[in-house]
């Protein structure tokens, strides 16, 4: 896996933590890791998932929800990743849960302030 240096912290502490991180480029443009709960028998990836992004020294949180929130550094996004996957690792939700979203002061972003060309 070839990722920026950026994601190294959070790589290292969800795997710690017993959870799985894949690279998955965006089709706009840009990088970003998803952290997934299980890791399929065959290959590939399942359960709970997510995506973080960092843009300019500001982190993101994205959801399949298509629901988008600012994380206030990568430390707070190493802790999220691993609260959410121990509290939810088998099944993929549309959005954060509000616990979490509170113990890790997430605001809603606009996809505005993640990719500035739209």
């Amino acid at each position: 896996m070839n990722i920026r240096d950026a994601y190294s912290p959070l790589i290292a502490a969800t795997e710690a933590a017993g959870y799985f991180v894949t690279d998955m480029p965006l089709d706009s443009g840009g990088d970003r890791v998803v952290c997934c709960g299980q890791r399929r028998a065959g290959g590939g990836y399942t359960g709970n998932s997510f995506w973080f992004a960092e843009r300019d020294g500001r982190w993101f949180l994205g959801t399949w929800g298509g629901l988008l929130y600012f994380v206030p550094d990568v430390d707070t996004a190493c802790s999220v990743a691993a609260a959410w996957l121990s509290a939810n690792h088998a099944k993929t939700a549309f959005d954060v849960p509000d616990h979490i979203k509170t113990q890790f002061t997430l605001t809603v972003a606009d996809e505005s302030e993640f990719d500035p060309a739209l």
